[in-house]
């Protein structure tokens, strides 16, 4: 699947890291049913799930100078088409987690408000994960790992209170209206990035990957 864009930006098949989740998902929820640890840490779980899938786009700057090179596009316009690619590429995977999420919560009798709280996590554990990623077009300074690891911890933290039968619906509510918050300015953040995108100063893929 996929056209020539998504084939350089490394999103032409989105299915092969979709359905890669199953196994690892089912092998962790049978050991959580031994352990009886499902009811508290299977959002958790999936929250971590998640954030993972949006590694790939840390790969995003250095794959599109080939591209640079052929397109008569600017830097807005090519950040437009990597935001859209990877938007389409994080249905699938965000897709399949939503299905486990209910599939498996259900079978494990978790509430309904866990699932709720839950879905929206996923999501936003996706959106957040993928802009880091965006963010990265040049050496990683302290201040991406910094804000990478806010990212991390304000996603826990969420996954820990929405698992809680104990804690209050608007705290919950006020968690994750905060990460959509941090997910729009980590966007913008990205945005900014790529709109001077230095092609000398952006990193080879290989040092980018040995980075991650």
């Amino acid at each position: 699947g996929g056209g020539e864009f998504d084939l350089l930006v490394g999103t032409a098949r989105p299915w092969t890291l979709a359905a890669g989740q199953i196994v690892p998902i089912v092998i962790a929820t049978s050991v959580m049913r031994l352990a009886s640890w499902a009811p508290t840490t299977w959002v958790f779980f999936l929250t971590i799930i998640s954030v993972t899938t949006g590694a790939v786009a840390s790969l995003a700057a250095t794959r599109r100078r080939a591209l640079w090179l052929r397109a008569h596009w600017t830097r807005a316009e090519l950040f437009r088409h990597v935001e859209s690619s990877f938007w389409r590429y994080d249905c699938y995977t965000l897709g399949v987690l939503l299905l486990l999420l209910v599939a498996i919560g259900d079978s494990l009798s978790l509430p309904t408000r866990v699932l709720a709280f839950g879905m929206g996590l996923l999501a936003l554990g996706t959106i957040l994960s993928t802009y880091i990623g965006l963010i990265v077009t040049a050496r990683i300074g302290w201040r991406d790992a910094a804000l990478a690891v806010v990212v991390i911890l304000a996603l826990m933290r969420t996954a820990f209170l929405a698992s809680s039968p104990t804690t209050p619906t608007l705290t919950v509510v006020a968690y994750e209206i905060g990460l959509g918050a941090l997910a729009l300015f980590v966007r913008e953040l990205a945005r900014r990035r790529w709109s001077r995108l230095d092609w000398m100063l952006c990193r080879p893929e290989l040092g980018v990957r040995a980075a991650s």
